[in-house]
């Protein structure tokens, strides 16, 4: 560069001579060119940095100035808090997987990607079915009863729908944000760790065209089936039952066996396996991603399109997802780029899956899979699929179904529809003044349609035993738009960067998101009407079943805004290139809160020491080549939670609200929570100090981080007394506690010309503590819905316990057959 340093790691090709190059004892670059050979043309490319071809002239000394490219590389640069910062630099814990690393994994969705690569990110997904809801976690989360979700930032975008919409084949890098000195830019919103994503864009390729295709082919199947009993154990254990408790026939009351002489004629029946049946299937999985990228000096742009398709295990699912990715890069002058992206993206899920939304046990196919009677009666043969034959049977009043015919009953179909347009422009304003702005435009549009026939519950539960269908459509528009100042002490003209480095960045930042909601249910269709019949003709339907106090359902419509204004400012000093200082503010305006408490205050600072520069470690070097060491504190908020609970707002509560006044029928309207006009955020305390290591010439790259958050003004219900007209109300009163400790391991085993061995492993430990839920409570219990209408919880909250603690019995043991044995005493008397 023109500070006469050299890029260590920079790339340099020679085309047009024999000329070579070496590396002195100094670690100085040396180029030797023959005095009698044509003069070469030097190809130098640097990752982060615009590839040029420089000609050598007699005489002349050679200065290149790599000019800074876009910031795509997950390696060099990481783009976060609305700024571009060189990795080294970065004063907070950050976790990142480049694109190298998503590429070599065979999944078709980038959360899966990144499954068990990040330490203290926790990736699960809520079943195995295709296109499956996936969550993701950063270091635990604070929240009890709100969401723990992170913020997804996607080029500089807020997002809400996370990775899901994003080929991983599309990703250049993923950082996320995990402690307060990296979060509290985000406010609000970044009290759950934030997911920065750089998508891939073009490169100067001198106007070449680069065309790739990456894809795969898997076969996915049942690695194992759970025990269960054969016909003949499983009608035995009916009888003894039905002998301890006549009215108990085990959930089979059409097959219960009322004698001895029946258990005996199921010992030669057949077994039938309904797991093989349910999840037999050797389901097909295929990703296809084709990409044309290219530009110049000026323009760069990258197209891709992607096709994932995924049959499930479990019968009659299906997945099929179809990408179309478009970006373009453009550098109008020397001091004013511009560019935008546009993402579209069409998904279809069909098949019930495994569980049901509501959580409703008698709507699991797990349980009707393991517990239904495991042969064919007499009669049935080979025709499992026969809807004239029994297919309910009871069990603990909840429904136990033939699962085969039930899935059959069970007709889902999800469409969904994203569109994502964003732009950005930068323009610099002077040598050491830039702006940008950055807008995003998100729209998702998905239909949900579902179809039940006569056997299901649901069909039993809403009346007449008759087929129903449910649709729910909801359309999220989100808006986005940033415009963000900077002033650096650095020549941004020149690339000079002075010993002392002084950063600060002052912005504004608005966010809307509207999200409108249509959900229509339609009972009592005529036995026999298809599931696309009745989704294309509601009025198939009669207005109420055959009793007439049995009305069909009201429609239900909603629209739910959500508006965010913020300030921020960041200030960033560099001390001789080994003391870094930053410190950060936030203020948000949110729409979920009163007048009162609408205005929120994220501060944050960080220092961070470079201790491989000083002088004491010279005789190291051999061995540590990098020692940083991080300290961090701050405050973020938590904006994921539901908005208006200051205020009344009515709603029917269908169809409990219809009552008769006058001999006319009429609808009542009640306010379903008690208000609370003080609530404010939820806001968590954050603390870390971290440790990077760079061992072995940086062929080992350490990283340990301890940290500790403390959640505070909590949203939990609290008992209030009744006289109120209510038994709780939600409050600010509750507190967590994570503390955890992450270590992280990268390194090179072997690297060549054609072949490179790497490894990378982490391991990451969370503790999580309820601190407090309030004066008035010490814990309450929560209910997951396992046991169907029951309300038995099955989860508790309580003080000095994790969040998620299980709640129940406590099994101490089972008796066995030698604890009955009796043994008579041989000794008279005794």
């Amino acid at each position: 560069d023109s500070g006469g340093h050299v890029l260590v790691g920079a790339s340099v090709t020679l085309k047009g001579s024999s000329a070579g190059t070496s590396t002195n004892a100094k670690g100085e670059f040396v180029l030797k060119i023959p005095a009698n050979k044509v003069k070469p043309i030097l190809i130098i490319s640097y990752v982060g940095y615009t590839t040029q071809n420089v000609s050598i002239k007699d005489d002349e000394p050679l200065v290149v100035r790599l000019a800074l490219g876009a910031q795509t590389n997950g390696e060099e640069v990481v783009v976060i808090g609305y700024q571009s910062i060189k990795r080294k630099d970065i004063p907070g814990a950050v976790s990142s997987i480049g694109a190298k690393d998503l590429a070599n994994v065979v999944v078709s969705s980038a959360e899966e990607a990144i499954t068990g690569k990040l330490a203290g990110v926790q990736v699960t997904t809520s079943e195995g079915a295709p296109g499956a809801q996936v969550e993701i976690k950063v270091r635990g989360g604070g929240s009890v009863t709100q969401s723990n979700a992170p913020l997804y930032v996607i080029d500089g975008i807020e997002s809400e729908e996370g990775l899901s919409l994003i080929a991983p084949q599309d990703i250049e890098s993923i950082d996320v944000l995990k402690d307060a000195s990296a979060t509290a830019i985000y406010g609000a919103r970044g009290s759950n760790g934030v997911v920065v994503v750089t998508t891939k864009g073009g490169k100067n390729t001198q106007g070449r065209t680069n065309i790739s295709y990456n894809g795969f082919l898997g076969l996915n199947k049942l690695n194992k089936e759970l025990s269960v009993m054969d016909p003949y154990n499983f009608m035995l254990y009916q009888y003894e039952r039905g002998v301890d408790n006549p009215s108990d026939t085990g959930g089979i009351t059409a097959y219960g066996p009322n004698n001895w002489s029946t258990v005996q004629k199921y010992k030669n029946v057949p077994f039938y396996d309904w797991q093989k049946e349910m999840f037999g299937r050797n389901a097909i999985q295929q990703t296809h991603n084709v990409s044309m990228s290219g530009g110049n000096a000026q323009t760069q742009y990258y197209l891709s399109y992607t096709h994932n398709g995924q049959d499930g295990i479990f019968r009659n699912s299906e997945f099929a997802s179809d990408l179309i990715n478009f970006r373009f890069d453009h550098k109008a002058t020397d001091k004013l780029k511009m560019g935008f992206n546009v993402r579209y993206n069409h998904t279809v899920v069909n098949g019930a899956g495994t569980t049901d939304p509501s959580n409703d046990q008698s709507l699991s196919f797990l349980r009707q899979i393991v517990k239904y009677r495991p042969f064919l009666e007499p009669g049935e043969g080979a025709d499992v699929y026969d809807p004239t034959l029994d297919a309910l049977t009871s069990a603990n009043g909840l429904i136990l179904v033939n699962p085969v015919l039930l899935d059959d009953q069970m007709y889902r179909n999800n469409i969904a529809d994203n569109i994502v347009l964003n732009g950005y422009l930068n323009c610099q304003l002077s040598n050491h003044f830039s702006f940008r702005t950055t807008v995003g435009y998100d729209i998702v549009d998905s239909l949900q349609n579902a179809f039940n026939d006569t056997i299901t519950p649901w069909s039993q539960r809403s009346g007449d035993h008759k087929p129903g269908v449910a649709i729910n459509h909801s359309k999220k528009v989100s808006f986005n738009n940033s415009n963000v100042f900077t002033y650096t002490n650095a020549d941004l003209i020149s690339g000079h960067v002075p010993e002392n480095q002084f950063t600060i960045i002052a912005g504004e930042e608005t966010y809307q998101n509207d999200v409108k909601i249509d959900y229509q249910q339609v009972n009592y269709f005529p036995k026999g009407t298809s599931p696309q019949q009745a989704l294309a003709n509601l009025e198939l339907a009669p207005q109420q079943g055959i009793n007439s106090e049995q009305p069909q359902p009201l429609p239900i419509t909603g629209e739910v805004p959500f508006n965010i204004l913020s300030f921020f400012t960041s200030a960033k000093y560099n001390l001789h290139k080994k003391y870094m200082f930053t410190a950060s503010l936030r203020a948000d305006a949110s729409s979920v809160f009163s007048q009162s408490h609408k205005w929120g205050y994220f501060p944050s600072a960080s220092f961070s020491w470079l201790i491989s520069k000083e002088r004491f470690m010279d005789r190291y070097d051999r061995y540590i080549s990098d020692l940083k060491m991080r300290v961090s504190t701050g405050l973020v908020g938590n904006a994921r939670i539901p908005g208006f609970l200051y205020q009344s707002w009515f709603t029917a509560n269908n169809p409990l609200s219809e009552y008769s006044l006058n001999q006319s029928l009429q609808t009542g309207y009640n306010i379903p929570n008690l208000i609370n006009p003080n609530l404010k955020w939820e806001s968590t305390f954050s603390r870390n100090l971290g440790f990077d290591f760079g061992l072995l010439r940086s062929r080992l790259q350490v990283s340990l981080d301890l940290y500790s958050n403390t959640t505070r003004d909590l949203l939990v219900n609290v008992p209030v007394p009744v006289s109120s007209g209510y038994v709780s109300q939600i409050q600010n009163v509750g507190s967590t506690n994570n503390t955890g400790i992450e270590l992280q391991f990268a390194g090179t085993v072997l690297r060549s010309k054609n072949f490179s061995w790497n490894f990378s492993f982490n391991v990451a430990s969370n503790r999580n503590i309820i601190k407090t839920l309030g004066a008035n409570q010490n814990s309450f219990y929560v209910n997951s819905g396992w046991a169907g209408a029951s309300n038995l919880p099955d989860y508790i909250v309580k003080v000095g316990q994790k969040v998620g603690s299980m709640y129940g019995f406590v099994n101490d043991g089972f008796y066995k057959t030698t604890d009955f044995i009796y043994t008579a005493p041989t000794t008279p008397g005794s």
